[in-house]
């Protein structure tokens, strides 16, 4: 099994997008992990790290996963909102997997 460097500049843009999508403001999630707002860019912008207790609380916030901030993947479990998920449920397989490749190569442009 080969093992994949962190990437911090990748994982602060997932965690960019990840506030962004809770609509959350660096000052917002600063104040709810306890932590001062020029952190929480320094980390978007993966020139600083988290502690684990912060990113564990990140992750629950955001509800993203840690697979998705940290690698990028997306799964059964993804960060869909759950009227989304529904919604392309009643797609057909086709049109399913059209919408899950655009969302994929949406992830990949934030």
């Amino acid at each position: 099994m080969e093992l994949k460097k962190l990437d911090r500049v990748a994982i602060g843009k997932r965690i960019q997008a990840a506030r962004n999508s809770a609509n959350l403001s660096q000052e917002k999630l600063a104040e709810m992990l306890g932590v001062g707002s020029k952190f929480i860019s320094q980390i978007e912008r993966g020139t600083n790290g988290f502690s684990l207790e912060n990113f564990a609380m990140l992750c629950q916030i955001t509800g993203f996963s840690a697979d998705y901030i940290l690698f990028g993947k997306t799964g059964e479990d993804s960060n869909l909102v759950p009227g989304v998920a529904e919604a392309l449920s009643t797609l057909s397989p086709e049109g399913q997997e059209f919408w899950k490749e655009t969302i994929l190569k949406a992830n990949y442009i934030i």
